[in-house]
């Protein structure tokens, strides 16, 4: 209820991204991902607003420079439909970009925001999980997805996302978050799901997530020590 009543534009486009994330494929339409919407407006917001991006964003509007620099380039090499396609994803990743200055400027100096959104993140890599184990003894073959372009995969978790990878780094994220919680607290509730997410994890196969994780906890020893 506190979350709602303190709805904004300076965060609405945030909470609905969180509430909408979970369900990845499953609420695809076509070609149009919800996610993508949601972002677009809030890289509107952005703009409209003249956020201040981190001083670490220059390096990212590089890359994008370097970016459009490449499509440019490919507008005389590639095929009209292919040039699109390029043109689309550009404006996905500049959507994104602007994206990362909103959620920046809602939490920056603020605890209480910080924390707030770790929760809510750590609530996104649980349900999530939770999603994968409905799909892992419901529907543990998704060869049939193949047709439509996804890979195959049997007794695998990978959710909503039909990804096991997609999936493991989303719980990599959830894992850590509780891990360092469980570091600070010691309380039970942050074992039983860190517990959780590391026996999703492994159900995922994924050794890309796996030395996702390896990596987060060289970082959370490196920064205790």
């Amino acid at each position: 209820m506190g979350i709602t009543k303190g709805l904004n534009c300076q965060n609405v486009f945030i909470f609905l991204f969180l509430a909408v994330f979970p369900f990845g494929q499953v609420i695809r339409i076509g070609n149009l991902q919800p996610l993508d919407l949601i972002v677009g407006l809030a890289a509107l917001y952005t703009v409209v607003k003249k956020l201040a991006p981190p001083k670490a964003y220059r390096y990212l509007g590089a890359f994008l420079l370097f970016a459009l620099s490449s499509w440019i380039v490919s507008v005389f090499i590639f095929r009209q439909a292919e040039v699109l396609y390029g043109l689309l994803y550009l404006t996905r990743l500049t959507a994104y970009y602007f994206f990362g200055i909103y959620v920046w400027n809602y939490a920056k100096k603020r605890k209480d925001r910080k924390n707030l959104l770790t929760d809510s993140l750590l609530a996104v890599s649980v349900v999530s999980a939770i999603l994968g184990w409905i799909q892992f003894f419901t529907v543990p073959d998704i060869k049939p997805f193949f047709s439509a372009g996804w890979d195959m995969h049997l007794f695998r978790l990978v959710g909503t996302f039909l990804d096991p990878t997609f999936l493991g780094l989303v719980i990599v994220f959830g894992l850590l978050a509780s891990l360092v919680r469980l570091l600070e607290t010691k309380s039970k509730k942050n074992l039983a799901t860190f517990l959780f997410l590391l026996v999703s994890l492994a159900f995922t196969y994924s050794r890309a997530s796996y030395l996702a994780l390896l990596a987060g906890l060289i970082v959370i020893a490196l920064h205790k020590n």
